[in-house]
């Protein structure tokens, strides 16, 4: 299945492509120079912004322009459940090892956490300035699926808002 962002790009790209076939097949004849260029300039535009969301964003000269850190692939990380968690009673406080993978475009974010417990994908997910810090932070919803040997040890399948600071 694909994601949003995935089918807002096919239908970006495959409409510049049916809209510049469009203007061939049917011999859009506007002169040369600026006209053709107008007549050309939505298809050019469309490939532009599919580009521009999986690959010019985090180009390097291109990546301080557009205020977002590039954090996608994969980190091994350490949790660290807070006294709220709801951990049921023998579970595991942590700390709690694992790896997180990060897949990153300008327009989206999506994170799969693996612990040997449980497996979190994210349902929602943004960097943004919490408070008044300097830094930012990694926010995300996570659906999380426990692993049947664990169902003792570790809270049963939840959604759970979750935030990650470097």
């Amino acid at each position: 299945m694909k994601t949003p962002i995935e089918t807002v790009r096919t239908t970006i790209t495959v409409a510049s492509a049916v809209y510049g076939a469009a203007l061939f097949a049917v011999g859009v004849k506007l002169g040369d120079g600026a006209k053709q260029l107008v007549a050309y300039l939505p298809m050019v535009l469309g490939f532009v912004a599919v580009a521009f969301d999986k690959w010019i964003w985090r180009w390097r000269f291109v990546l301080p322009w557009v205020g977002k850190p590039l954090v996608r692939g994969a980190w091994l990380v350490t949790l660290r459940p807070n006294a709220k968690s709801q951990i049921p009673p023998g579970g595991n406080r942590g700390p709690i090892d694992g790896a997180m993978v990060i897949e990153q475009s300008f327009f989206s974010l999506h994170l799969t956490q693996y612990t040997d417990q449980s497996t979190s994908q994210s349902c929602a997910a943004s960097i943004r300035r919490v408070g008044d810090s300097d830094g930012q932070s990694l926010l995300t919803s996570v659906m999380r699926t426990v692993q049947t040997w664990s169902i003792g040890r570790a809270a049963p399948s939840t959604t759970a808002p979750v935030s990650y600071k470097s």
